[in-house]
């Protein structure tokens, strides 16, 4: 039958021949796949069928073997071992009628598996086969099923900003994007990437030895993630041990960066050490990695690089971030003052920085995305400090990083931006080509690792040929 028809359907009972001699030869193979929609009728039938054949083969058989005995066996015979005989020819006959009732019940037992078991396995095979964008449909129809009316969206903007201690002006308000509007930009939801390694660094490190360091690139959010660990993350073993209005890192836990700096790349942890973190156990912080949606990454880094060096003019945004020079080559990136590494690209930067957390399996990590410690603080920073063993303080209202999240940290300029200007910014939908030259956003495409990119719910700007 057709592949769009999984069932061979007969009707009805009345045609019981056809649909019988359909079955034997095959039509569709096997028997216990022949579906008959009247049972009752159908197997009425069966059974009448079946008891006039053995009726006319039992008369014949006994008629044979009587007359076979007559001329084979002496008169002298006695009667009591042809009655036997024959007693025997209807044992067989019996025997052979409950075969036949046994076979007809598995045959309907098959039928009823069919129809209750593999018709849906034929829809998990059907979805598993299907095309990969099922997948992401079902994703979109459960958020879809998740978002807010426009009225309780405002009402919970609101109230993280009433929770910020920040006023909102009818204008400010007007301003803002809408809930929906910041949910189809970032997602329904925090997506932080390692909390499989919780259990292994609480098990393996004892409460009152556990630490959390922030680290990431520049221009990723670490001094955020600091400032919102500090001010409401707490390891209740220390606080019990050092108490609550303890100033010191080393006290409370909460590191500014780790132990061999919040830049450096994962695979010099082992050697490198900050001169501040020259007594602290590498092993007994937890590493919390911010990253950044690549492409606002890029725009950050024109203006303010750092130590990371490339062929670019900081002067004219629209050339930046150069990632391929005029002869079609990759624009090499070299970051760091001493022992400076080079890279193919800014774009190849960002995979080989994140590569070494991302990828890691011999130490615990976790990296949350810069966008959810701005639109889904409350809910990343418990995450993060739940991961470590640690809890949310009781004690107070969560408290926002409503101001510069630089403010505090000696060597940069506070050239970031607060709190209501992150909402504005961070949910802006895409330019054509995120604003880059055709060249830039070519490259970007090209470049970018895709596995990092779907894991952080990070995509390529449109191309404006959609």
């Amino acid at each position: 039958p057709p592949s769009s028809h999984p069932w061979w359907l007969i009707h009805p009972a009345s045609s019981f021949d056809h649909a019988l001699i359909a079955c034997r030869k095959g039509i569709h193979r096997h028997i216990h796949h022949c579906v008959i929609t009247d049972i009752g009728a159908f197997i009425e039938n069966l059974s009448h069928r079946r008891k006039k054949t053995m009726k006319k083969r039992k008369d014949g058989t006994v008629k044979r073997k009587t007359k076979a005995q007559s001329q084979s066996l002496p008169h002298s015979q006695p009667h009591s071992q042809t009655q036997a005989q024959s007693q025997n020819v209807v044992t067989v006959m019996t025997s052979s009628r409950f075969m036949i009732t046994i076979l007809v019940s598995l045959t309907f037992t098959m039928v009823l598996v069919n129809v209750v078991l593999m018709k849906p396995l034929e829809d998990v095979t059907n979805l598993s086969n299907g095309p990969a964008h099922s997948l992401d449909q079902q994703q979109q129809q459960f958020a879809q099923s998740n978002r807010l009316s426009e009225e309780e969206g405002l009402d919970h903007i609101r109230s993280i900003f009433k929770e910020a201690n920040i006023t909102l002006t009818p204008k400010m308000l007007q301003d803002l994007p809408t809930w929906n509007q910041i949910q189809d930009a970032v997602g329904t939801e925090p997506k932080i990437h390692g909390l499989d390694s919780c259990a292994h660094f609480q098990s393996s490190v004892p409460p009152i030895e556990r630490m959390l360091g922030s680290a990431g690139m520049f221009n990723t959010g670490t001094n955020l993630v600091t400032h919102l660990l500090k001010r409401n993350c707490e390891i209740p073993e220390r606080r019990a041990k050092y108490g609550v209005n303890s100033t010191k890192e080393a006290h409370h836990g909460m590191l500014w960066q780790v132990p061999w700096g919040k830049h450096a790349q994962a695979r010099s942890r082992l050697q490198r050490t900050t001169r501040r973190a020259s007594a602290v156990r590498k092993e007994y912080v937890l590493p919390v990695v911010s990253i950044r949606n690549p492409y606002t990454w890029f725009q950050r880094m024109c203006t303010s690089g750092y130590v990371t060096i490339w062929e670019h003019d900081e002067r004219n945004r629209t050339e930046c971030p150069n990632l391929k020079t005029p002869t079609g080559d990759w624009n090499q990136v070299k970051f760091g003052v001493k022992g400076a590494r080079t890279h193919q690209s800014l774009a190849h930067f960002w995979n080989d920085w994140y590569h070494d957390y991302y990828l890691a399996s011999d130490f615990p990590r976790i990296i949350v995305r810069l966008e959810d410690l701005i639109y889904y603080a409350k809910e990343t920073t418990t995450q993060v400090c739940e991961c470590a063993g640690g809890r949310i303080r009781t004690d107070q209202p969560f408290q926002y990083v409503v101001e510069s999240a630089k403010t505090e940290d000696t060597g940069h300029e506070d050239a970031s931006v607060g709190f209501y200007k992150a909402w504005l910014k961070y949910a802006k939908p895409y330019d054509v080509k995120g604003g880059l030259r055709d060249v830039d956003y070519d490259a970007a495409v090209e470049a970018l690792d895709g596995d990092m990119m779907r894991t952080f719910g990070y995509e390529h700007p449109p191309s404006g040929q959609e």
